[in-house]
């Protein structure tokens, strides 16, 4: 084949299609659970409902790719294994989901609401999110409830929650997806002893 053949645009064109057909399919990950939860509902009906915020990320791992840990200090980039959404919007979104089918109540965040309705606001700042595949999914937060009312004092609580993992990458997100499970039953119950109005500690042991 004549050399010149390759400088020319179609030439050029193939050999993109060549290398995009020969590269790996790139895999895309979600941290909100397959379980249903509370249907879209009038939050006038609710007792109360709740506004999460934004979740804060540790700077390392708010990345487009998936970062696993090698092995105590290495850690590395999955190119083809990708966050759906931006990590810090895939928690808040995975545990706004779980605290709406623990607690019955609407998120009301950026949602046009009563004014008379009690709303508690939640932020959580992750400190460690942390991905070792055959070891570990692990995630160290800390989260704050405001009780409604201008004189309600803010109470803040703490968890590091690990959960088991297979090799697979997909094992990694599942064992996240359980870690933030537990993380929003936690934060339910905070909100649950702030409502009841317990005496005592409002954080789970």
């Amino acid at each position: 084949m004549n050399i010149d053949f390759f400088k020319t645009p179609v030439a050029a064109s193939f050999l993109v299609l060549l290398m995009a057909c020969s590269s790996p399919p790139t895999h895309f990950y979600t941290l909100v659970s397959p379980e249903e939860a509370l249907a879209n509902h009038d939050p006038s009906t609710d007792p109360f409902a709740f506004e999460l915020e934004p979740a804060s990320v540790p700077p390392q791992v708010d990345q487009a790719q998936l970062m696993v840990r090698l092995n105590g200090s290495e850690m590395t980039p999955l190119e083809f294994d990708r966050w759906a959404a931006p990590l810090g919007d895939e928690i808040r979104d995975a545990l706004s989901h779980d605290l709406t089918a623990d607690l019955g109540v609407s998120d009301v965040y950026k949602v046009p609401h009563p004014d008379h309705l009690a709303v508690y606001r939640i932020q959580t700042t992750v400190s460690r999110f942390d991905s070792f595949p055959g070891q570990y999914a692990l995630i160290e937060a800390t989260w704050s409830v405001h009780p409604p009312g201008p004189n309600a004092v803010p109470v803040a609580c703490h968890a590091s929650i690990s959960e088991p993992v297979g090799t697979a990458y997909s094992s990694l997100v599942e064992g996240h997806q359980r870690a933030l499970k537990e993380l929003s039953s936690r934060v339910a119950q905070t909100v649950r002893a702030l409502q009841e109005r317990r005496g005592g500690t409002v954080c789970p042991g």
